[in-house]
């Protein structure tokens, strides 16, 4: 028994758990090089001098220079705070440590206490002596430390970040939370948020338009793939977090795969066109994309896009996909790009009502009975119009009758004769559009949109983008001629 007993491992303490975390690196860390990272915002401009720093900070510290014991991250989940943390990490060639795995002294409750944050700010100021190299901690969800632990925890906290082991110790923390520091004043003390301590805040938030190409770009490169119009797909994106298109790739890749995979003969994986709207679809969407709705069924759902389309592209709207895929809603989608960054004026509201009200028209134009399909598009621009003419005072009887009155839409208490002068002004106002709307598909013809509506039907998977819808759109005048 007395040699079983010598032969025994002894189970390591818990100081040796946490010296082994820092030291081994126990915490996941992919590198990101700088060539990799594709930012939002202005965010590397704020760390290119953290992270010069960090990679000089022996020299910095003989001038006596320093620097803040750390920053926060905020913003929205999926808007790249744990990526920039890596690439932090990376370009200042220092070691990583997810804080949130560190062992702690209460094994049910991965709460930090005052022992295990001393404890991690003292072995990370041990890694840097002994590895020669800085480290960061990141503390994700860092705001269910501050609201959980207890007042010794988060005071020890504030000695560590006032450098106990030196402000130039090489260990940098960074925070990272979805709440704003600026709004939670009961989590985010002031004390907590003073310069010398984490005052340095560093906002994240989801892509324009524009930073989203460059995203959905640099994803692409990393795969191999056919030419794609990534300005069009950018336009339909309704998540445009940072993670949520990295994750588009990666299922639209998964697709190519499988494809490849499946295939009896060798060809390339390649990412195509088709494998990016199919998966960006189904996340919009939720359909199957199985077409086994009867013929007539698709053509109804396609004249109806179309009917959208058609009107919003003739005033001016670049559309940038038409699907006539049945959505959970029963119906396909159409998007096209809004020509605004702040809120729209008089003249493209009322382009809006017209496209809105344009597959109404289409429906009754090939004399279809007009079913549940329209509903959702009446309620969303009726809508529309009444919050444009309530707000803005835009109507012309509600102006004569009232003057400039605005009126606000969650609150409206009003009399009967001023609600039926708004309900007038908003009769003339969708009235008006649904006649620009009437004009622009007769002018263009019943032929013609039957000819696009059957082109996409052809189709495997009934979707088009921007560049292809102008080439129907214009290609339909010559061969909608050329019919029986």
């Amino acid at each position: 028994m007395s040699g079983k007993r010598r032969g025994r491992k002894r189970k390591p303490s818990l100081k040796q758990k946490q010296q082994e975390f820092i030291f081994g690196q126990k915490s996941s860390f992919r590198p990101v090089a700088p060539k990799d990272y594709c930012e939002v915002g202005n965010v590397q401009q704020i760390l290119i001098p953290i992270i010069h720093y960090l990679n000089h900070f022996k020299e910095y510290r003989k001038h006596g220079a320093e620097l803040c014991p750390g920053v926060i991250f905020h913003g929205p989940p999926g808007t790249g705070k744990t990526y920039t943390a890596r690439f932090l990490a990376t370009s200042a060639n220092a070691g990583f440590v997810d804080v949130r795995g560190f062992p702690c002294v209460q094994v049910d409750d991965d709460t930090l206490t005052k022992k295990d944050v001393c404890e991690l700010f003292t072995i990370s100021a041990e890694y840097v002596r002994r590895k020669n190299k800085p480290i960061v901690l990141f503390w994700d969800q860092f705001d269910a430390f501050l609201e959980n632990a207890s007042k010794e925890a988060v005071n020890q906290l504030y000695i560590e970040l006032d450098g106990v082991n030196g402000k130039n110790s090489g260990v940098f923390l960074v925070a990272a939370t979805a709440k704003d520091p600026h709004e939670d004043e009961s989590v985010f003390s002031a004390q907590l948020l003073r310069k010398g301590r984490l005052g340095t805040l560093v906002e994240f938030t989801n892509p324009t338009k524009k930073q989203l190409v460059g995203l959905l770009e640099n994803y692409l490169d990393k795969k191999p793939h056919e030419s794609i119009d990534v300005e069009s797909i950018v336009h339909i994106v309704v998540d445009s977090a940072p993670a949520t298109i990295l994750d588009l790739v990666e299922v639209a890749y998964r697709q190519a795969c499988l494809r490849i995979i499946s295939a009896a003969e060798r060809i390339p994986v390649l990412i195509t066109e088709k494998d990016i709207l199919e998966t960006l679809m189904s996340h919009l969407q939720g359909f199957s994309l199985k077409m086994d709705l009867p013929y007539e069924e698709r053509e109804r759902t396609a004249i109806h896009e179309l009917g959208h389309a058609i009107v919003a592209h003739t005033l001016g709207r670049m559309v940038q996909m038409v699907s006539f895929l049945p959505a959970s809603d029963g119906l396909g989608k159409t998007y096209f790009a809004l020509p605004w960054e702040q809120p729209p004026d008089t003249k493209e509201i009322r382009i809006n009502l017209a496209v809105g009200v344009g597959a109404l028209v289409a429906e009754e134009l090939f004399s279809l009975s007009t079913g549940f399909g329209v509903c959702p598009d009446l309620e969303t621009y009726t809508d529309l119009a009444r919050r444009f003419i309530v707000t803005t005072g835009k109507g012309p009887r509600l102006r004569k009758r009232y003057g400039p009155i605005s009126l606000n839409m969650e609150k409206l208490v009003a009399s009967q004769q001023l609600l039926a002068t708004l309900e007038a002004d908003l009769g003339e106002l969708l009235k008006a559009e649904e006649k620009r709307a009437r004009q622009i598909l007769v002018r263009f013809g019943k032929s013609r949109i039957r000819y696009i509506a059957r082109e996409i039907l052809k189709k495997d998977t009934p979707i088009i983008l921007q560049d292809e819808f102008r080439r129907l759109f214009t290609e339909s005048k010559e061969k909608a001629r050329k019919e029986p």
